[in-house]
């Protein structure tokens, strides 16, 4: 993911890069079968996890399927906004079907043990639209600030609110507001005098949505397998430890290493975070991992198709 041109003598041959990416899947798939394990090996929990699944109502289901798209839709908005040109830059934004068939194919293709999703998209900017890889590469860097920023405050602001306040929906909804509203002044403020901070706090209050997606989803898949409600500081708080999960660069998309996260959270935070019960966190998680497979299988296909007659026909 470095996209450096020229490396220092230590950096590892290319070999030996795609043994470390193979050797992090790997590592990723065994995690993600210790999680199940987790599940399997605890009767009663597994019991409460399928019970639960059973009677859950049929929204639930459909929650679990279209937020992970929304997510993807998200993230191929905010990845658009930062590779939009600045004022002395020359090439042509993405467009936004565009940028969406790349997020797309990449969401898929990155489940491999190489992760060439990310690779394929620097590609794609290159040749097709002649945005320099540097420039790509910087774009990702952005979006991972762009992600703990909209993080930080936004798990500030939901851990404000109070637990017993008189109105909790205007509460609830002022914290949810008070992030992308932030960013987006900022980007009134910042693009004035640089348009390319215009893009980034733009993108930063697009993320910002995208981390309250990821909240509704850990409300979804709690409801769904442990029939259990979460209130705004614990959807936060496990949105966050998710987000920072699928940071560490082991698998691609956080396979593993992000259930596994979430159990050990759960297991070392306060009885506020998920109840305090690790296994039915790695179940609920297993089950989040599941609806984002099968939104993947879809998205990352159909995305791919559209790429390689995009590609052929030069449309």
């Amino acid at each position: 993911m470095s996209g450096r041109d020229a490396q220092p003598a230590t950096a590892p041959a290319p070999a030996s890069r795609r043994w470390v990416q193979v050797s992090g899947f790997v590592i990723g798939v065994c995690l993600l079968a210790g999680a199940g394990t987790v599940v399997l090996k605890d009767p009663s929990a597994l019991r409460a996890a399928t019970d639960s699944i059973r009677a859950a109502s049929p929204w639930l289901f459909a929650l679990l399927l279209l937020l992970p798209c929304l997510n993807w839709l998200l993230s191929a908005e905010m990845l658009r906004l930062l590779l939009q040109p600045g004022p002395s830059e020359t090439f042509a934004g993405p467009t936004r079907g565009e940028m969406q068939l790349l997020t797309g194919f990449a969401w898929l293709a990155n489940y491999s043990p190489v992760r060439p999703g990310l690779f394929f998209r620097i590609w794609w900017h290159a040749s097709k639209d002649g945005i320099p890889m540097t420039r790509s590469v910087q774009s990702v860097a952005a979006s991972i600030a762009c992600g703990c920023l909209s993080v930080g405050l936004l798990l500030a602001c939901c851990h404000v609110v109070p637990a017993d306040s008189a109105a909790p929906v205007a509460w609830t909804l002022m914290a949810l507001a008070m992030p992308p509203a932030t960013f987006v002044a900022a980007s009134i403020i910042a693009g004035r005098r640089d348009s390319w901070w215009r893009w980034f706090w733009l993108a930063a209050a697009v993320r910002s949505l995208d981390v309250m997606v990821w909240m509704a989803r850990y409300a979804t898949v709690f409801a769904l397998a442990g029939g259990r409600t979460l209130d705004l500081r614990e959807a936060a708080a496990i949105a966050a430890v998710s987000q920072a999960a699928m940071l560490i660069p082991w698998a691609g998309n956080g396979l593993g290493v992000r259930e596994v996260a979430i159990g050990l959270a759960a297991a070392w935070l306060p009885s506020w975070y998920s109840g305090g019960d690790p296994t039915l966190a790695v179940a609920a998680d297993l089950v989040n991992r599941a609806g984002e497979v099968m939104g993947a299988l879809v998205v990352g296909s159909a995305s791919g198709l559209l790429l390689w007659r995009r590609a052929r026909t030069g449309a």
